[in-house]
C-alpha cells in the first residue's frame, strides 16, 4: 500500500540488502520517503534500490562496512550530499556469528560490538551533526537528557545481544 505520509522525508536505513532492512527500506520508499541503503553487499544493494526505484520511489545505495571507524560519517556525508537532509536513521546493521551465548568467543563478541554496537554509535552522532536541533541523542548525555533520548527510540523485539545495539532512532 502506497502513502505520501513520508514525502519529502529522507531516511538512512543499514543492513538494508536483505531481510528485515530490505523490507524496511522499500516501506519508507512506499510511503514517499527518499531511502539511503547502506551494506556490505553492493549487488544486493542494487536490486533492493531497483525495486524502489521500479515504483517510482528515490533511492540511494552506499555500500559500507560499518565496522569501519569513518564508515557511518561518510554514510550521512553521501546522505546530505545526494538528497540534502536526514529526517530518519533505522540501524539495522547486524550480520555477526550467531550462537548460545557462551559459545560466543571473544572475537565473535568484538565483530558484533563493533559492527552493532559502534557503528550505531558512530552513526547517531554523525546524523546528529547535520541536524543538531533535532539530533535523536544528545551530545553530551546526563541522566535527564538520556531519559528524554530513550523516549525517542523504540527497541526492536529481538535477543537481548540484539536489543542493546538494534534501536530505531526518529
Amino acid at each position: 500500500m502506497k502513502s505520501n505520509r513520508l514525502t519529502n522525508r529522507v531516511a538512512i536505513v543499514t543492513g538494508a540488502s536483505r531481510g528485515i532492512g530490505s523490507a524496511i527500506a522499500l516501506n519508507l520508499a512506499q510511503n514517499g520517503a527518499k531511502v539511503v541503503l547502506a551494506a556490505r553487499d553492493a549487488q544486493k544493494l542494487s536490486e533492493v534500490v531497483a525495486r524502489i526505484r521500479e515504483s517510482g520511489n528515490e533511492g540511494f545505495v552506499f555500500p559500507a562496512d560499518l565496522r569501519e571507524l569513518d564508515a557511518p560519517a561518510r554514510l550521512v556525508e553521501a546522505a546530505v550530499e545526494q538528497f540534502g537532509r536526514i529526517d530518519i536513521v533505522v540501524n539495522n546493521a547486524g550480520a555477526t556469528r550467531r550462537g548460545a551465548f557462551l559459545a560466543l568467543n571473544e572475537e565473535d563478541w568484538q565483530d558484533s560490538f563493533a559492527l552493532k554496537f559502534f557503528g550505531t554509535v558512530r552513526l547517531v552522532p554523525a546524523r546528529s551533526s547535520t541536524s543538531p536541533e533535532s539530533a535523536a541523542v544528545p551530545r553530551e548525555p546526563n541522566s535527564q537528557s538520556a531519559a528524554r533520548s530513550t523516549r525517542r527510540c523504540s527497541p526492536l523485539p529481538k535477543p537481548p545481544r540484539n536489543s542493546a545495539s538494534k534501536t530505531v532512532f526518529k
